[in-house]
C-alpha cells in the first residue's frame, strides 16, 4: 500500500547528535517516506515552522539561545497542532514528561540504544496520535452539528450541574450565547432520567414554562447529564384556557336537567370542535358528556357508556410496571384542584390497545362543592416516537462510528506493538485500516447527506430529465458488479417516456441505491429487472430482485437511517443510510416509494415521480 511522505523537522544544534539522528533515520524501514529539514537554533526553527507545514519536529529542549520548557511552549505557540518530540539528555529525563503534560507526543532519551526502532515507533506513535485527534474533533463537530439542527433546546453539564455545553436552540431560549452559558451552574437540577416541568427567566425578563428531559451520557470521555428542554408555553396556557371553559361549563352543567336532548347535541358538538379528548363527569364519576376525540382514543360507542362510571371505562396503567394509574379525575374530587397524570401513563382502551396520553383534569364548582369533573387528555404517541427515535439516532450514530474506530486503533496498535511482523502481514493489517477508515468516511458523508437533506440546506435543481439515459448510464456502471455474481439484469423501458422535471444527481442517486441493494442481497445466478414506465400522470421506476426478501415485520423500517434487516448486517457490509436517503430524494421531488418483499422470493421498489410537479421547498423531516 502507498505510504504518505512525512514531513519531519530537526530542531538540534549538536553536529554529532543530528550525524546520529540521520544515520538512524535512514536506517528505518520507512526512510524513504521521509523528508527531514535541519534548524540549529530557536529562531531559525520558528521561521521554518511558520513557513511550513510539518507532520513531525524532533526537538532539542536545550538550544543554545533558549532552554527548557521555553523552546517547546515557542514551538507550540507557533504551530498548535504539529506533533513534537522532545530529545532530553539522560540525566534530563523528567523534562520530557513535563513536556508531554504539555501537549508534546512522546520523548527520546539522547544516547538510547536502538535509536532506528525508538525513533521509528515514536514518529508512527505521533501521526496516527494526529490522526486519532483529528477524527475526535471532527466526530466533535459532527455531533454539534446534529445538535445544533435540534430544535429543542439541548444542554450538557457535568455531574455538579456545571454547564458543558448549549446548543443554538437553548441560546434562543435563553436569551444568552452559549460561551455565556459555559461554566455556570445550571440551577434547574438534574438527575437520572427525570421529566419535570420548570420555569425559565430569559435574558429579557419573560419567562417560559419548560419540559425537561434528563438522561446520563458521557462528554470528553467523563460522566455527564445530557438535558433536553422543550417550550410549553403555549401547551400550558391553553391548559389556562381549558380552567376558562370549565367556569363556562359548569354553568351549562347546572343546565342539564332542563335542557333537551337539542341542546346535549348541540354541547356535543362543540365539544367535537376541540382537538384534544374531553370527558365530563357528574359528582358520582358518572360519564355526561365525551367529544368524538376521546371516543376514538377510548374506543368508546355514545349508546354503551353514556351515564356509566367512568372508572369501568377510561383504564389507565403506568407505562413501564403496566400496573394501573390513579385517574386524575379521583384525584381531583380528593383535593378539589386541577390534577394532570404522572407522565407516563397509557390509556387502554375498550378493543385492548393502548397508546400513552397527557391528562389534566379540573374540578366543576358550585357553591364551594365540586360537582363535577372534566377530564382533558391528548394522545402522545408522535412525542414519544420522536423522543425515541432521537435517543436510538444518537446511539445508532455513536455505535457505527465507534465499531470502525475501534478496528483501525486494535489494526494500529498491533502494528505498533509488533516490530516484527512479516510485511505480508503488516500490510494485510494496513489493508484494513484503510478498509475501515473508508467505511467511516461512508458514514459520515451518508450523515451529512441526511443532516443536508433534512436542514433544506441540499436544494434540488428543476430540470428536463430523460430518465431512461439516467437509467441506462447506472446499468452500464454497475453491470460488472452483476456480472461478478453471474446476476442477470433486466432492462425494460417504454418506448414513449417523457422527460421528467427535477435533479439529474440526486435521482441518479436514488437508481444507483435501488440497483447496487438490488445486486448486494441477490444470490449468484439470480435475476434483476428494472422497468420504466409512465402511469397516469407518473413516472414509475421499479426495481425488482430474486434476493432473500424482507421480513413483513421488517418492511415498516427499511427507510429508517442506520436500520438494517435482521440477519443481513453479519453478511453483507453497508451503513443503513442508503434507502433513508433514496426515501428523502424521492420526497423533494414531491413523489413516493413502495416496497413489497416476500421472504425468499425477492423485493420490489417502485418510485413514483411526478412528471411537472414543483419538487419540495421546505427541509424533509427524519421518518
Amino acid at each position: 500500500m502507498e505510504e504518505t511522505k512525512i514531513k519531519m523537522l530537526l530542531v538540534e544544534d549538536e553536529p554529532a547528535y543530528c550525524r546520529e539522528v540521520a544515520l538512524a533515520l535512514r536506517q528505518w524501514s520507512r526512510a524513504s517516506d521521509l523528508m527531514v529539514d535541519l534548524a540549529g537554533n530557536l529562531v531559525e526553527a520558528l521561521q521554518k515552522v511558520r513557513a511550513n507545514r510539518y507532520d513531525l519536529i524532533l526537538l532539542d529542549l536545550g538550544l543554545p539561545e533558549s532552554s527548557g520548557l521555553e523552546t517547546f511552549d515557542s514551538i507550540r505557540r507557533a504551530d498548535a497542532d504539529v506533533p513534537v518530540v522532545i530529545l532530553t539528555r539522560l540525566d534530563d529525563e523528567q523534562t520530557g514528561i513535563e513536556a508531554i503534560a504539555r501537549g508534546a507526543s512522546d520523548y527520546l532519551v539522547k544516547g538510547a540504544t536502538s535509536l532506528t526502532a525508538l525513533l521509528g515507533k515514536s514518529i508512527v506513535y505521533s501521526m496516527e496520535r494526529r490522526r486519532a485527534e483529528e477524527a475526535h474533533r471532527q466526530s466533535e463537530e459532527n455531533f454539534r452539528n446534529l445538535v445544533n439542527n435540534n430544535p429543542d433546546a439541548m444542554v450538557v453539564t457535568d455531574e455538579e450541574g456545571v454547564v458543558l455545553f448549549a446548543n443554538s436552540a437553548a441560546e434562543a431560549l435563553f436569551g444568552r450565547k452559549a460561551e455565556e452559558l459555559r461554566g455556570e451552574d445550571f440551577g434547574l437540577g438534574i438527575g437520572e432520567r427525570q421529566v419535570r416541568e420548570v420555569e425559565v427567566a430569559r435574558r429579557s425578563g419573560a419567562k417560559a414554562i419548560v419540559e425537561t428531559h434528563t438522561v446520563q451520557t458521557n462528554w470528553h470521555r467523563e460522566p455527564a447529564y445530557l438535558v433536553t428542554l422543550r417550550d410549553i408555553t403555549r401547551y400550558k396556557a391553553a391548559q389556562s384556557l381549558v380552567n376558562k371553559y370549565r367556569e363556562n361549563l359548569q354553568a351549562l352543567i347546572e343546565e342539564r336537567t332542563r335542557e333537551t336532548d337539542a341542546e346535549k347535541e348541540l354541547l356535543s358538538v362543540t365539544f367535537s370542535s376541540i382537538a384534544e379528548g374531553i370527558v365530563v363527569v357528574d359528582a358520582e364519576k358518572q360519564i355526561l358528556l365525551f367529544n368524538e376525540v376521546a371516543e376514538e382514543l377510548a374506543g368508546w360507542e355514545f349508546e354503551l357508556v353514556q351515564d356509566k362510571p367512568i372508572c369501568e371505562l377510561f383504564r389507565v396503567v403506568h407505562e413501564r410496571s403496566k400496573e394501573p394509574a390513579e385517574n386524575p379525575i379521583d384525584k381531583v374530587f380528593r383535593s378539589g384542584k386541577i390534577e394532570c397524570g404522572d407522565g407516563y401513563d397509557l390509556l387502554v382502551s375498550l378493543d385492548g390497545s393502548e397508546r400513552p396520553i397527557s391528562m389534566v383534569a379540573a374540578p366543576i364548582r358550585l357553591q364551594d362543592s365540586t360537582v363535577g369533573v372534566v377530564l382533558v387528555f391528548r394522545d402522545v404517541s408522535r412525542e414519544r416516537e420522536i423522543e425515541r427515535m432521537k435517543q436510538d439516532f444518537i446511539s445508532s450514530v455513536s455505535h457505527e462510528l465507534r465499531t470502525p474506530l475501534t478496528s483501525i486503533i486494535a489494526y494500529t496498535e498491533t502494528i505498533l506493538q509488533d516490530c516484527g511482523m512479516p510485511g505480508r502481514t503488516r500490510e494485510q493489517f494496513l489493508g484494513i485500516i484503510e478498509e475501515e477508515g473508508k467505511r467511516l468516511a461512508s458514514l459520515i458523508e451518508g450523515l451529512l447527506e441526511i443532516s443536508r437533506l433534512e436542514s433544506g440546506a441540499i436544494r434540488i435543481l428543476r430540470e428536463p430529465v430523460d430518465i431512461a439515459v439516467l437509467v441506462r448510464r447506472v446499468l452500464r456502471s454497475l453491470r460488472p458488479l452483476a456480472d461478478a455474481k453471474n446476476i442477470r439484469l433486466e432492462l425494460k423501458i417504454d418506448d414513449a417516456v417523457p422527460e421528467l422535471s427535477g435533479d439529474e444527481g440526486k435521482l441518479l442517486s436514488v437508481v444507483t441505491n435501488l440497483v447496487n441493494n438490488a445486486i448486494k442481497f441477490t444470490p449468484g445466478g439470480g435475476a434483476i429487472s428494472v422497468l420504466v414506465t409512465p402511469e397516469d400522470e407518473e413516472l414509475l421506476v421499479r426495481v425488482s430482485d430474486t434476493g432473500a426478501g424482507i421480513p413483513k415485520e421488517a418492511l415498516g423500517r427499511v427507510f429508517d437511517a442506520f436500520y438494517r434487516v435482521p440477519g443481513s448486517a453479519e453478511q453483507i457490509q453497508g451503513t443503513g443510510l442508503g434507502l433513508a436517503i433514496v426515501e428523502r430524494i424521492v420526497r423533494l421531488h414531491n413523489g413516493r416509494i413502495q416496497v413489497q418483499s416476500e421472504v425468499n422470493a425477492g423485493t420490489t421498489f417502485s418510485v413514483y415521480l411526478p412528471f411537472a410537479a414543483d419538487c419540495a421547498a421546505e427541509p424533509v423531516p427524519m421518518s
